[in-house]
């Protein structure tokens, strides 16, 4: 019979799913699978088309791996008079994965969370705005 508390497997909490597989020592195959998440995205065509040049991408990890990816669209709905659209160039690419390799590598690995990053693209392809946000989740048993 288990008695321990029904929150814990083999010693480990549950909400790190198969984290006691995985050496979580640091972030270096999570920002190898963001690369080639965004390598993808660019061959897609996702970032081609990104209104006013701004857009959002949110990754979600579990055990300190890329679980999934979203793209945001972002409008501004009270600005249709000066619209443009600007594309993330391989430059753009390039300053970007040097930005989140820098970010990444030197936080504590990411078990559980997500990562949300913005940007902005003026139009002449340049970031006027990347920023990242690293979030962080912790998940409880309920009784």
């Amino acid at each position: 019979m288990n008695t321990k508390h029904p929150s814990t497997h083999n010693g480990n909490t549950r909400n790190r799913g198969n984290a006691d597989k995985i050496s979580l020592l640091n972030n270096d195959m999570l920002f190898e699978q963001i690369v080639t998440s965004i390598t993808s995205d660019h061959r897609e065509k996702l970032l081609s088309n990104l209104e006013n040049g701004k857009g959002e991408i949110e990754y979600h990890v579990r055990d300190g791996q890329l679980q999934k990816r979203r793209h945001i669209d972002v409008s501004d709905l009270l600005d249709v008079e000066d619209t443009f659209y600007a594309a993330m160039t391989r430059e753009n690419i390039k300053m970007f994965l040097w930005l989140m390799e820098n970010k990444l590598k030197k936080k504590s690995p990411l078990d559980y969370g997500a990562i949300r990053v913005r940007f902005e693209i003026d139009t002449t392809g340049k970031f006027e705005v990347c920023e990242c946000k690293i979030i962080t989740e912790s998940h409880y048993a309920r009784f």
